[in-house]
């Protein structure tokens, strides 16, 4: 299944990459995060969420992130695991950077997820496009000069 989309951001895209490329500042604008915590710095991250659908006694999903080719200020590879019961969830995300003016960045994206539990797919499909809506009007809203 693929997502893919863009946003326009208030903010030149060194600025907007050095926020997406800064843990304590990107991980404010992700949905249902709890936690989260440095695996390898720069490169491997662990993630505690709490998914939408979920109900409050179940625990949140533990999430493996890797930050795969990096260009800064122009592109950032990423590749989410986790597993959903037997079922494992691979997400390959692909961020780009276009300036559109001085102060303003548009990001365009493309994610990938990869699962063959046709259930997890229209779970997905239903919630996904919400989730990143609220990232990345979180992220415009923190971006504001």
């Amino acid at each position: 299944m693929k997502i893919h989309g863009q946003c326009e951001l208030p903010a030149p895209p060194a600025t907007v990459w050095h926020f997406l490329a800064t843990p304590d500042q990107v991980s404010q604008c992700v949905p249902g995060l709890t936690a989260w915590e440095t695996i390898t710095p720069n490169t491997h991250f662990r993630l505690w969420l709490r998914l939408p659908f979920a109900t409050t006694a179940q625990p949140p999903l533990p999430v493996t992130l890797t930050w795969g080719e990096q260009h800064p200020t122009t592109s950032l590879h990423l590749l989410l695991t986790t597993q959903f019961g037997t079922d494992p969830i691979q997400v390959t995300t692909q961020l780009t950077l276009h300036p559109l003016a001085t102060s303003q960045t548009q990001l365009h994206f493309l994610m990938v997820i990869t699962t063959d539990n046709r259930f997890i797919k229209q779970i997905l499909r239903h919630h996904s496009p919400r989730l990143i809506d609220q990232f990345f009007t979180a992220m415009q809203q923190r971006l504001q000069p």
